[in-house]
């Protein structure tokens, strides 16, 4: 769910206010999210949530972009795309974040 608010919001902030059949949401998305997350996420639930977005001007539609990605645990982290082999109880592919705090994976 997250995920798709943040796509409707960089929607918000690139295309403006929804306008029906206007703008390429695949495109939004792929400026806010890697490849392998997109594939579970569907256009229209952001086209949807970018309805609801409605009058929010740019500045507002940052702010609240960054409100929400700052809640992260690991929004001030640097990230690696890495593939691991030490277990199989882990996916292969995984990304490394380090942060102030340290390696996390």
């Amino acid at each position: 769910m997250e995920a798709v608010m943040l796509c409707a919001l960089r929607a918000q902030i690139e295309l403006g206010d929804y306008t029906s059949g206007v703008g390429d949401y695949r495109q939004v998305m792929s400026h806010c999210l890697p490849p392998r997350l997109l594939v579970n996420l569907q256009k229209e639930h952001v086209s949807m949530h970018h309805q609801s977005l409605l009058g929010l001007n740019v500045e507002e539609a940052k702010q609240s972009f960054l409100n929400l990605i700052q809640c992260w645990p690991l929004h001030k982290a640097t990230l690696f795309d890495v593939t691991q082999s030490f277990t199989s109880n882990w996916p292969k592919s995984l990304w490394m974040a380090v942060d102030q705090r340290g390696v996390h994976l």
